[in-house]
């Protein structure tokens, strides 16, 4: 039986609710037997800083570098790498206990950086993985992608993703859950459905202690926490920080700026005010308008790129090809806004009062 549970994501399946989750349940856990340890230095409610510490640095050749980019951002940003790892026995709150570790970080990991996680945790570990369908899940990684820095179309996004390119979410899940079996073999990986998982009446938290785990239900607030912006805010930040980059201040304004501005009483209005703009210049896209290979997906929405061990975790992976989410033309967009004295104005406000520009 395994000692050792540790939850791998993916990115945009609930990974920040479930590890909130666990935090405010340690008590309720330990009383279970059950460790999710704190750990040292990290304010985060993940293990995060563990992850970093079990990587290295790098820039590319994982199966699954969608967000390796904003790993590296994040482990320079937090200085999560200026200590080794803390010792594995070192987290554990008693003697005999299980122990929960969670990062979607570790979903990030190539072979010799799973293997750095599999000597640390020892040969009775088990990972868990969950995997999200749907073009939803698709735009909630574009839209992590836009607040870390990305300006892509999301149009451009979800067609280099049906063509199973390199960093993007439906092929590098594939190849992540792959590579987990090649190491682990069958018995010590677990690949659950999210949107099964979410509707268990505890939700993901639920799910993952009491159908993974086999624990009794123990007490949470069940709140989702860093869910996906509503578009339009997604998009006002892609226009202001394209007119800000073009005059050179593009490296100070990021989504978190953003979100101070428009928490103002003259940014809030402004916002409103301009969401009748974003909403004219915006569409709707699903599977079935874009062109997919039969190659990447059968006709019924199951993804065909799965060799077959990793086709058997994930045969309720699929995109309902009509499921559709709005999106917008940038250059459409930023033509409308362009004459826009609501625009002109939210503009100014970050750049006087934030940004500290003329």
């Amino acid at each position: 039986m395994s000692r050792t549970f540790v939850h791998v994501g993916l990115h945009k399946t609930g990974t920040t609710t479930l590890q909130n989750a666990l935090v405010q349940s340690r008590d309720a856990l330990q009383r279970q037997g059950v460790v999710y340890p704190d750990y040292p230095g990290c304010e985060y409610a993940g293990h995060h800083y563990l992850a970093c510490q079990l990587s290295r640095s790098r820039h590319s050749g994982g199966p699954n570098d969608m967000f390796l980019i904003e790993r590296e951002s994040f482990s320079e940003r937090t200085n999560a790498r200026r200590t080794g790892p803390t010792p594995f026995e070192a987290l554990w709150g008693r003697r005999g206990a299980r122990m929960i570790l969670s990062s979607e970080i570790f979903c990030t990991f190539d072979t010799n950086e799973l293997s750095t996680l599999t000597d640390y945790l020892g040969d009775d570990a088990r990972l868990i993985v969950y995997y999200r369908s749907g073009i939803r899940f698709v735009h909630s990684c574009w839209a992590t992608k836009i607040r870390w820095g990305s300006n892509q179309d999301f149009v451009d996004f979800l067609q280099q993703t049906l063509r199973g390119e390199p960093g993007t979410p439906l092929i590098g899940g594939v190849r992540f859950v792959r590579l987990l079996l090649d190491a682990l073999g069958e018995t010590r990986v677990s690949v659950r459905d999210f949107d099964e998982a979410i509707r268990h009446p505890r939700g993901i938290p639920g799910d993952f202690l009491e159908e993974e785990l086999q624990l009794d239900p123990v007490p949470s607030r069940g709140e989702v926490i860093n869910a996906s912006p509503s578009y339009v805010d997604l998009e006002l930040f892609r226009a202001l920080r394209h007119h800000i980059t073009q005059s050179g201040g593009g490296r100070k304004f990021g989504y978190g700026l953003f979100n101070r501005v428009v928490q103002l009483r003259d940014g809030a209005l402004l916002r409103d005010q301009l969401r009748e703009t974003v909403e004219a210049a915006s569409g709707r896209i699903s599977i079935a308008t874009t062109t997919v290979p039969s190659s990447f997906m059968r006709s019924d929405g199951t993804l065909a790129i799965a060799d077959e061990a990793a086709a058997q975790r994930l045969q309720g992976w699929k995109l309902d090809p009509n499921e559709s989410v709005k999106y917008v033309s940038a250059g459409d967009l930023l033509d409308r806004l362009g004459r826009s004295r609501p625009f002109t104005r939210l503009l100014d406000l970050v750049n006087k009062d934030f940004l500290g520009r003329q």
